[in-house]
């Protein structure tokens, strides 16, 4: 086994680990494991928004096809499917803002759409 410090490929420094195990009896597999980026669980809140964001995005759509969407954006058709159904609740800026223009949304009724809802 090796276990060194290193950086990540997003620049997070932690323990970098690679070891090496058996999946099976014919092949050999290389583990990577970065001790230093741990992605905290998301609230409720944050499940809820995603969930706004994706009914947005699926009325939005209409009865385009999710390919269709999809290849407008620069995505997978799994990806969009994942955003929609609240899979993914969590998009990249970069994303949300390619799907947005896909459907002819601006960022401000997306931003309002999943906005915290009041209390």
């Amino acid at each position: 086994m090796c276990d060194d410090p290193a950086r990540d490929a997003h620049g997070v420094q932690g323990r970098v680990r690679f070891d090496l195990y058996h999946s099976n009896n014919y092949t050999a597999c290389l583990r990577y494991y970065n001790d230093g980026m741990v992605r905290t669980p998301l609230t409720p809140e944050e499940r809820e928004r995603g969930e706004r964001l994706g009914r947005l995005l699926r009325e939005a759509r209409g009865p385009r096809s999710m390919v269709e969407i999809a290849a407008v954006a620069g995505l997978s058709p799994e990806t969009l499917r994942k955003i929609e159904t609240g899979r993914a609740p969590t998009p990249a800026f970069f994303t949300v803002a390619a799907l947005a223009g896909a459907l002819g949304l601006s960022m401000d009724e997306v931003a309002a759409a999943c906005s915290p809802l009041p209390a």
